[in-house]
């Protein structure tokens, strides 16, 4: 794991939601290298503090690459251990595998597939809207 070179480790949480349920939860990051992260950790944010953490969050913005660890538990509040992010909001979302490819931002609600084609930019979990001539 990546250290501040203090010898102690760097790590972020994000906010994501459950597609099945529509709660929040965190999921917590930690650097591996100069430009990747993984996560660890999953767990709910109770609602007083959601309500709160609303009021005054600011967005926090990780880049790099990402993965999960082996050991992370998945969404707590389905078990999803699939999370996507939503192309027009930008917010992470568990996604509920008996959706199948059909998937629905909890945040912003843009309802699509997702997109597992290098073709279309990429190898993977991005909604995929397809136009009309995809159709």
């Amino acid at each position: 794991m990546a250290d501040s070179g203090s010898g102690k480790r760097i790590a972020q949480i994000t906010i994501s939601r459950c597609m099945r349920t529509g709660r929040d939860f965190g999921i917590r990051w930690e650097k591996t290298g100069s430009d990747e992260w993984i996560a660890t950790w999953a767990f709910k944010i109770p609602t007083t503090q959601k309500d709160n953490d609303n009021n005054q969050q600011k967005e926090q913005q990780l880049s790099g690459s990402f993965r999960f660890h082996e050991s992370y538990p998945g969404c707590p509040h389905c078990g999803g251990g699939i999370n996507l992010k939503c192309v027009r909001c930008g917010r992470i979302y568990c996604h509920d595998k008996e959706k199948g490819i059909r998937t629905k931002c909890p945040w912003c609600g843009l309802e699509g597939e997702i997109d597992m084609t290098p073709e279309r930019g990429g190898g993977g979990r991005k909604i995929y809207i397809p136009g009309k001539g995809d159709r």
